[in-house]
């Protein structure tokens, strides 16, 4: 049903009073004296007065006691050092600088227009733009400001102090000079975002001081950089993002405030930045990430903007010796940690979440998605060898913010990898399991964490960098990604691409009636968010197991409940099993997007994914006769695509499966991953009383998976009962010996004979089980001889 313009109206006006209603006193006071500010900025600014008042004078370097990561008049020792253990470095700096000096964007640059094409932005005050507006002529806001944050000037700049040659020098602030002119105070899209203003200060000051500093650059240049740094630092401290973007925004402008004053204390606000922006930091370092070390903002992307931002400021109050507290250091450390774990055997974390792909310090070099520099960084800072083991060798960035002595003791430490294979994160939300930790290892994340840390329960939409998607799985074979999370793709390319990337059929989870988790409210905004329940994890030698739902299909007259189980065996594969509580017929769909490269035939019954020499096979046992779908690349959004970086679009294999189905039901899923190019798998489900049993049968072992729908009572399947949560029993087909196991629970039989009991419930349990006769050979699904994969069901 379409919603008339006069209720539109009139639901906006009451979800803006609620707001109201809801807003404390302080941060009313702070808006009223950002909008009192903004109006007195406006006017100057339409008077033509700068209202940043920038210095016609900066004191003699002889005068300056400022501290920077390093120190450019040891130059010549820098280049040896780095020429002598990386000269990798040196030819990656000169390959990036003639790329940028022979791009002809920078011959001519407009700065207010999309360097992908289109019409310029319109040179009016900051808080008149709509950054929006601007998908069609203008293109999207999110390219034009990556162009404005001057990343490129960085490596110019870095090429020149590496090489020294002259060119890179000349290059950079010829076109550093272009930008002023095209962007006055407080004028245009490069104001409207002070975030974007603080990433252009950071950029600005690793050029000053890679081209020489106080004593290397003449005069002149010195004096017009750092005009345009108190210009920018003066903008970012009158327009922090306190209760607008209090997360990766407000710690970017803080990053920038403190970095400035600390390194520039000749600019004449420096004391009052430096001050400011530590104090911020101090108080929003437990803030912005979960005891776990994850960010509150459920994006992985922006926890490692976020986590850069904090490391460099760190790192250079501490080469001032001034102290960092104790909790602010150890949340800092449990960030690496947290990106050590959720970093996939190729080196790469899942594309959870919005991303932009912002580079928090342009020093370094990073691949999309590879994080490995702050292994490397967290290893120098916290002397962890296992975060040296997972860095390798990806320390440049670690060397510009340590110098040689943070190399010495990177080096210094005897790389291994964590003790813990798998493991949970509950406050950010995500369950991890791999076989191990060489390149070549099985890899499986489940997301059951939140939305995001503010996103709104009711129906007030708030803005979050959260994605609808709980309960969804990435899978990793033999080091090769399979299943994938999509990514983000754009913010501001046509509102359907956006909104696709962010619901919850763009995931690995389940679909609910068409219905998103979430309710998606237009561009970053959500109301109704999804609470998510991790319920059960257990971590052991030879399986893990996480158990967690969610209440995304709750709402309205027929209500439904998803819980998934992910049971990961290091020696068969994942075998995923939703519960769908409730009542009601309703349609179901499963969805399942595979990295690029991937291919997906159909085998029998069920479906072989392969890549390379990898194979996974997919078995779907449904309740009923399900609707299958692939598709890859084709025109809208939910034709096969996923975002490997931010507005890039790459067509891959996506398929769907729906039923038709009376809740509450049940529907597994078994991923087998194989390199053998024609897999034997077989698969049956049993039906019981207060619970189900997967039958799997290959040609090494028969495994029977029993799952409890209401853990803590007493059901049966067949022969088998038990109270436990989860039970596992397995024929190894070789020595004829069953093997069993349980989660939870206090006993199992097996034609009423104690398999094993206790006196009590316990949490794992493991034991010999034999069952007599036949065993589970009567209940194995035979392998057939020429069809490579089979499913089938026993009511």
């Amino acid at each position: 049903m379409t919603t008339s313009p006069a209720g539109l109206g009139k639901r906006n006006l009451g979800m803006t009073l609620e707001r109201l209603r809801r807003m404390p006193p302080g941060e009313m006071v702070f808006r009223g004296r950002s909008a009192a500010g903004c109006a007195l900025e406006e006017i100057l600014v339409r008077m033509g007065i700068d209202p940043s008042r920038p210095p016609s004078r900066i004191p003699p370097a002889a005068e300056i006691t400022g501290i920077f990561y390093f120190d450019p008049d040891r130059r010549d020792d820098i280049v040896r050092q780095i020429r002598g253990h990386h000269p990798e470095w040196m030819t990656r700096a000169k390959t990036r600088a003639d790329t940028i000096c022979g791009d002809p964007w920078f011959s001519n640059p407009r700065w207010a227009a999309d360097p992908t094409g289109g019409d310029e932005w319109p040179r009016v005050f900051h808080t008149k733009t709509n950054i929006f507006s601007g998908d069609g002529l203008r293109g999207d806001i999110r390219t034009l400001w990556e162009i404005n944050r001057h990343v490129e000037l960085v490596h110019l700049a870095k090429a020149y102090f590496l090489l020294g040659d002259a060119l890179y020098r000349r290059r950079c602030l010829e076109i550093r000079r272009t930008w002023a002119p095209q962007n006055p105070y407080g004028l245009g899209v490069n104001w409207t975002s002070a975030l974007e203003v603080a990433m252009r200060a950071l950029a600005w000051l690793w050029v000053h001081f890679f081209l020489g500093g106080r004593r290397g650059l003449n005069p002149a240049d010195r004096l017009e950089i750092l005009r345009g740094l108190h210009q920018h630092g003066t903008f970012v401290e009158k327009h922090l993002s306190e209760y607008f973007s209090p997360n990766n925004h407000l710690i970017g402008e803080a990053t920038a405030l403190f970095c400035l004053g600390a390194a520039l204390p000749e600019l004449p606000r420096a004391a009052r930045w430096k001050r400011r922006g530590w104090d911020i930091l101090a108080r929003e370092a437990e803030r912005q990430f979960h005891s776990d070390g994850g960010t509150v903002e459920q994006a992985l992307g922006y926890h490692h903007f976020t986590l850069g931002l904090f490391l460099q400021a760190t790192v250079l109050r501490r080469q001032r010796g001034e102290a960092i507290p104790s909790g602010m250091w150890d949340r800092l450390e449990k960030a690496v940690w947290f990106s050590l774990h959720l970093t996939r055997p190729d080196g790469r974390v899942p594309m959870i979440g919005d991303n932009d792909d912002a580079i928090a310090c342009p020093a370094g070099e990073a691949a999309p998605w590879n994080y490995r520099h702050y292994m490397a960084l967290g290893a120098a800072l916290f002397g962890r060898p296992e975060f040296r083991w997972a860095a390798g060798d990806d320390s440049e960035l670690a060397y510009w913010l340590l110098g040689e002595a943070g190399r010495e003791r990177f080096l210094s430490l005897e790389p291994r990898p964590p003790e813990e294979r798998s493991t949970s994160l509950p406050e950010s939300g995500y369950c991890v399991m791999r076989s191990g930790w060489e390149p070549e290892a099985h890899f499986a994340c489940l997301d059951c964490g939140p939305l995001g840390g503010d996103v709104s329960r009711d129906d007030i939409p708030s803005a979050g960098h959260g994605h609808a998607d709980a309960l969804s799985v990435e899978v990793t074979a033999f080091g090769k990604p399979i299943l994938v999370d999509p990514g983000h793709y754009t913010y501001n390319r046509g509102l359907e691409w956006h909104r696709y990337f962010r619901e919850t059929r763009s995931h690995n989870t389940l679909v609910v009636d068409g219905r998103s988790q979430s309710k998606f409210e237009g561009r970053m905004r959500w109301s109704n968010a999804a609470e998510t329940l991790l319920e059960t994890w257990s971590r052991g030698e030879d399986f893990d197991y996480a158990e967690a739902s969610h209440d995304g299909y709750d709402r309205g007259e027929q209500p439904v409940r998803h819980r998934r189980r992910l049971f990961f065996d290091r020696s068969l594969g994942w075998i995923l099993c939703d519960r769908l509580g409730g009542r009601g017929t309703h349609i179901i769909e499963a969805f399942l997007h595979f990295a690029p490269g991937v291919s997906l035939r159909t085998m029998g019954a069920g479906y072989l994914a392969e890549i390379d020499d990898v194979r996974l096979g997919l078995l779907l046992l449904g309740p009923e006769k399900m609707n299958a779908r692939v598709c890859q690349g084709g025109e809208g959004p939910a034709s096969g695509w996923i975002a490997p970086a931010y507005g890039v679009r790459q067509p891959a294999c996506v398929a769907s499966f729906a039923f038709r189905v009376q809740v509450p039901t049940t529907l597994w899923q078994v991923l087998y991953p194989s390199r053998d190019p024609n897999p034997r798998l077989a698969a049956t489900v049993l039906a019981g009383t207060g619970g189900e049993a997967l039958v799997l049968g290959t040609p090494k072992r028969t495994d029977l998976l029993f799952v409890s729908h209401d853990a803590g009572r007493s059901a049966d399947v067949g022969r088998l009962a038990t109270d436990a949560r989860l039970v596992r029993l397995r024929r190894d087909a070789s020595t004829g010996r069953t093997r069993g196991a349980l989660l939870q629970g206090s006993h199992v039989t097996w034609d009423g004979r104690d398999l094993w009991r206790g006196p009590s419930s316990v949490e794992r349990a493991a034991f010999d089980a034999d069952l007599g006769g036949k065993g589970l050979d009567e209940l194995a699904p035979a392998l057939p001889a020429w069809t490579t994969l089979n499913t089938e069901r026993t009511p």
